[in-house]
């Protein structure tokens, strides 16, 4: 209970923009969760802080942990971390402006997405966001039509809201 209070108080730190506050609660909730053998929970903390990590500009650090995080994933069999672990890898590349490791990431991840009839929207939401601005950015219309229509198909199946979704709407 207490690593979900911490877990909660972080996630809305970062809505608030205050991502070092967020970093310093998401810590006490990843040990909290590795004393109680919570692996799921605690790669899924470790995700969120290279993810504020990469917003604050400590790129090199963020990526880190998410390389971490992306092994701990794939050891202990969660796609759906996996999955979301090369989104936010692709998300920093992008940033970085290393768009051809950035596209990799995220086919990566759509690859891990899709798997069993079981289908995670808002990660393939996320991923076809960042191929659209990829193909913007590229001045690639084509490209960038083809990911349009995803959004567009993919946006039927959000009921989350997250800040992509946003832009895009």
């Amino acid at each position: 209970m207490a690593a979900m209070a911490l877990h909660t108080m972080a996630d809305v730190l970062s809505e608030q923009g205050q991502y070092e506050q967020a970093v310093d609660r998401s810590l006490e909730a990843a040990t909290i969760y590795e004393y109680c053998d919570k692996h799921f929970e605690a790669i899924r903390i470790r995700i969120n802080i290279a993810t504020y990590y990469v917003v604050l500009g400590k790129f090199r650090e963020g990526i880190r942990l998410l390389q971490s995080a992306l092994h701990d994933a794939r050891k202990g069999k969660h796609r759906r971390l996996e999955s979301l672990t090369w989104s936010a890898l692709g998300d920093a590349y992008f940033r970085t402006e290393d768009l051809r490791r950035a596209r990799r990431c995220f086919r990566e991840s759509d690859t891990l997405a899709v798997y069993n009839d079981e289908k995670h929207f808002d990660i393939l939401f996320f991923n076809a966001y960042f191929e659209w601005k990829m193909a913007q950015m590229d001045d690639n219309p084509t490209r960038a039509k083809i990911a349009f229509g995803r959004l567009k198909v993919l946006r039927a199946n959000l009921e989350r809201r997250f800040p992509e979704v946003e832009a895009f709407d």
